[in-house]
């Protein structure tokens, strides 16, 4: 008995968890379409998933393909942000629970395109910096560099002192 309440206590926990990086399952993940020189990537979190992690996802993701395809830079051409809702009862307790499905529409580069508006990601920094802040190859995310330390003023010294 004991060992089933603790196994259903581990279930519970994970299936309260953030959507983890990874190719799509029943708990969400990243997805993507080629359409002839675009890209379509997806990234479908749960309901315990925030929006901004979701996007970060879907950002990484478009990267990743970027780099795959052999190609170093990215413009997103259309990104939209999808957002199912669905809302239940249990126990006589109403529920509402959002899932962000960020998708991005791609358009890869070898080189930085010229005389563009449009804002030009680095795929390589991309991938660093969101795998880094979400640990996802296994080691501690850096530390931020220390800041700047000034020399204090003093106004009541001297140029000999």
């Amino acid at each position: 008995m004991a060992r089933t309440a603790c196994g259903f206590t581990l279930v519970a926990l994970a299936a309260c968890s953030p959507t983890a990086y990874h190719r799509p399952d029943r708990t969400g993940g990243y997805s993507e379409l080629q359409l002839g020189d675009l890209f379509q990537v997806r990234f479908e979190a749960n309901g315990f998933t925030p929006a901004a992690r979701a996007s970060d996802f879907a950002l990484l993701r478009s990267a990743e393909v970027t780099l795959e395809r052999g190609f170093n830079f990215f413009v997103i051409t259309n990104g939209e942000s999808i957002r199912t809702v669905s809302v239940g009862a249990v126990n006589n307790v109403a529920y509402v629970v959002e899932k962000p499905s960020p998708t991005n529409l791609i358009l890869c580069f070898k080189d930085p395109p010229e005389g563009t508006h449009a804002l030009v990601y680095d795929a390589g920094r991309i991938r660093r910096v969101l795998r880094d802040k979400y640990q996802l190859d296994g080691a501690p995310p850096s530390p931020p560099p220390p800041p700047a330390r000034l020399k204090p003023v003093d106004p009541y010294a001297r140029e000999d002192d």
